[in-house]
């Protein structure tokens, strides 16, 4: 592909917009954006070629968890009745002490971000064309990179602080300026925070992003890694049921 545009999203929960962020090949922010499906959609169907990333999971588990053949795979196999229903991809993770969601069957009751997640992906297949990353030619591809665990690797395996506090926005923040994306270096809050204005309930937050702008912001730079990067990202999980795509932290 001649020109790409790396794309990450983040599907947001309950009333929440979608948010969606775009990369070039420099990392240069193209968007920042929120709206509904439709216009993630619109942006998507608008690049001759992208990688796009999702905060959530393409699909629902497909039962591999409650199966003993598949249970007994593992390593170290789950105690009986343990870890059900959950992706295989979830369990490897949750070994790795990864701050991992669980994918439920879609069955019963689903957060809503992860409903939205997987009809995201399946727009993005079915409506655009797009083929899974490592499956296909097709000039533009989807893959899964859910943020919280983007943000856990990328600190070498330190949970971050809670993603909706502000110094947990300062920290994710700072771990993607570190990474050299074009965003606001959020140590300079400190700077500007003053005994008056703390006084006052003034806090100077107007250029820290909020938590799903930066959950799209991690996602597009993943994407970005898988083809500028490759050596620094790692694959958890197998195609038949999803994978987790990884940054890894510089050494």
């Amino acid at each position: 592909m001649s020109r790409v545009t790396y794309i990450g999203i983040d599907p947001g929960d309950r009333r929440q917009p979608f948010t969606f962020a775009a990369l070039d090949g420099e990392r240069t922010i193209l968007a920042l954006s929120q709206g509904p499906m439709d216009a993630v959609l619109a942006y998507a169907a608008g690049q001759a070629g992208a990688i796009t990333a999702i905060n959530g999971p393409l699909c629902f588990n497909q039962g591999r968890m409650a199966q003993e053949k598949d249970r007994a795979g593992l390593k170290p196999p789950p105690r009986p009745g343990e870890w059900t229903d959950l992706r295989v991809v979830e369990y490897q993770l949750a070994l790795r002490q990864a701050p991992v969601s669980h994918t439920p069957s879609g069955k019963g009751y689903c957060p809503k971000w992860i409903r939205r997640a997987v009809e995201l992906s399946t727009e993005l297949q079915q409506r655009l064309g797009f083929s899974l990353f490592d499956d296909g030619e097709e000039p533009c591809h989807l893959l899964e990179a859910q943020a919280e665990v983007c943000f856990w690797s990328l600190l070498g395996g330190t949970a971050p602080f809670a993603a909706g506090s502000l110094e947990g926005r300062l920290q994710r923040q700072l771990v993607l300026h570190d990474e050299k994306l074009p965003v606001p270096d959020p140590m300079d809050f400190f700077e500007e925070v003053t005994r008056f204005k703390l006084l006052k309930g003034i806090l100077p937050v107007k250029d820290v992003y909020s938590q799903p702008e930066l959950n799209a912001l991690v996602t597009a730079y993943t994407a970005w890694l898988t083809v500028n990067k490759p050596e620094r990202v790692e694959t958890v999980g197998a195609s038949e049921e999803g994978k987790i795509w990884l940054p890894m932290q510089r050494n």
